[in-house]
């Protein structure tokens, strides 16, 4: 990945062990963008879109140098911090995503793709695929066309996503070019007349729910998440294609719409599952790969944050 415009992080060298250093310095690699090493007084005259800091065993509250770094930086400027406590899941986003927690066994892929999510919400992604954000979600589709009708309400920050899936008897070259429209098919899923070949899925971010209006195409949407009993849930066989239906959603929860020339898309989809650890971004990138040599296959993922 190589950001197509400058994204600068910086570290608060003083704060972080060496070895912590240097996973956000193979992460920052990976990800195709500057790391700037500061001290206290480097930190003072540094202009960032990260700043990556700890805090300590203990510590109930972010430290106020972090706080009053971000505060002259910009309104966007973020935190990525490492926690030395155990936190209830792998990463935690606040603060409509200007902070994100990470858990005290933090590795390189969890680092990069939390910076993947922080580079998707200011638009600096990889032109070689679709990546979104925004402080309630984060979005990823292995077609760089506009093969997915997207909707963002920018007030409320919510997602709607439309899919073209006709069944078996009609070729998949179809599912590669829908004419939808995101915002007239959430209407239509609400009164209950969406088309019968279009699947609707709708994060509410306010309210932190699904709304999902799925044809009955059993193995094509999933939702994954390592605090969900069970972990892995096939909406598209519960839902059964009639009308819509809602769930809660919490942040973690990983939404996978996937169309596959596979027969096990199950097995697929369980492989995925010790990817959670690291979020959407890690999800995709396998899902992705075992898709790669499938000419007509395609996913999207949503990631809750």
């Amino acid at each position: 990945m190589c950001a197509s415009r400058s994204f600068r992080l910086a570290v608060a060298q003083e704060q972080l062990s060496a070895a912590k250093i240097a996973v956000v310095k193979a992460a920052c690699s990976r990800a195709g963008i500057e790391a700037a090493l500061c001290s206290r007084q480097q930190l003072e005259r540094e202009r960032a879109d990260v700043l990556v800091g700890v805090i300590r065993a203990g510590q109930q509250r972010i430290p106020q140098e972090y706080l009053e770094f971000v505060d002259k930086c910009s309104p966007e400027a973020s935190l990525l911090l490492f926690c030395e406590q155990a936190l209830a899941q792998p990463f935690v986003s606040l603060s409509e995503g200007r902070v994100t927690l990470l858990g005290p066994d933090s590795d390189e892929d969890s680092v990069y793709c939390r910076l993947r999510v922080l580079l998707a919400e200011r638009g600096v992604a990889s032109s070689a695929r679709v990546e979104k954000a925004a402080p309630s979600w984060w979005l990823a589709d292995t077609r760089t066309e506009a093969a997915t009708e997207a909707s963002v309400n920018g007030a409320e920050g919510s997602l709607t996503l439309t899919f073209s899936l006709p069944g078996p008897s009609r070729s998949a070259r179809d599912a590669k070019i829908p004419a939808l429209d995101a915002q007239a098919s959430l209407r239509a899923a609400l009164s209950g007349s969406l088309a019968p070949d279009t699947g609707l899925l709708h994060f509410a971010a306010a309210e932190q729910e699904w709304l999902v209006a799925w044809p009955a195409r059993p193995s094509t949407l999933w939702l994954l998440s390592s605090l969900r009993l069970p972990m892995v849930s096939d909406l598209s066989l519960g839902h059964g294609g009639r009308g819509s239906m809602r769930l809660r959603a919490a942040s973690g929860d990983i939404a996978l719409a996937v169309s596959t020339q596979s027969d096990d898309a199950q097995s697929l989809v369980r492989g995925l599952l010790s990817r959670l650890i690291h979020g959407g971004p890690a999800v995709f990138d396998e899902v992705s790969q075992a898709l790669a040599q499938q000419t007509a296959a395609w996913a999207t993922v949503v990631e809750v944050r």
